[in-house]
This record gives C-alpha cells, sequence and structure tokens, in this order.
C-alpha cells in the first residue's frame, strides 16, 4: 500500500482547483491520516475525484477539496 499512498493523480484539476488545492494544503498543514500516516489534503484529493466523475460543470470539486478544511 505505501507505493498508492507515495502517488496520487490530481491530473484531472484545472487551474482555479490547483489554487484551492494549494489553500487546503496551507490549511491542513502538517496533518496525517491516522491508519496510513499520509497528509491529509489526499484525502479531499481523492473525494474531489469522485465527485469529477458527476460534476460536469465542476462547481462541486473545489468544495469537495475543501470540504474538510
Amino acid at each position: 500500500m505505501k507505493h498508492e499512498i507515495d502517488k496520487i493523480d490530481i491530473s484531472f484539476l484545472d487551474e482555479r482547483e490547483l489554487r484551492v488545492l494549494d489553500f487546503a494544503k496551507k490549511a491542513h498543514g502538517d496533518q496525517k491520516r491516522k491508519y496510513t500516516g499520509e497528509p491529509y489534503w489526499r484525502h479531499p484529493v481523492r473525494v474531489s475525484k469522485l465527485v469529477s466523475h458527476y460534476d460536469h460543470d465542476r462547481t462541486l470539486i473545489p468544495i469537495a477539496l475543501l470540504h474538510d478544511v
């Protein structure tokens, strides 16, 4: 599982969403996931990727990125 933690796909994010991700990363700081120890900001990225499959006008992706901030 370690190799999955090291890689995370953000290629689906546009420029605005990358700025939102940067804000989320700063807000989460050094916070880690309890069981995996991975940076917490990766969880919202995974949620936003799921949302992106259904959010055709991309309005919910930033919300997904910020849902735990």
